[in-house]
């Protein structure tokens, strides 16, 4: 019998390298436009920053936890947040190297 983190982290591993990056591409390429349209939005709010592909994962990990807030139990918000991780892990992360 599988635990609850063990389930959660396939299913996060299974989002992440399967329906999501069919639905929005890779990480990367996603999180660039992200980043971009928040660019975008800072800017025309006379707000000052700059954001990258890689400031999107621990961002949008935020915004997960802010919504565990209000529902603890919401299992799909842990799913993401893992999947966030793994995706900010696969960005920042050199390839081929030890682990």
């Amino acid at each position: 019998m599988k635990t609850i983190g063990q389930s959660i982290l396939e299913e996060a591993g299974r989002a992440v390298n399967g329906e999501r990056q069919l639905n929005y591409g890779s990480p990367e390429d996603n999180f660039a436009r992200i980043a971009e349209f928040w660019n975008t939005y800072l800017h025309c709010t006379g707000r000052e920053g700059f954001l990258t592909a890689k400031d999107i994962s621990p961002m949008m990990r935020l915004m997960k936890e802010a919504r565990l807030c209000n529902s603890p139990d919401h299992r799909d918000s842990f799913v993401d947040i893992v999947g966030y991780a793994l995706t900010g892990a696969h960005m920042n992360l050199e390839e081929g190297k030890d682990v």
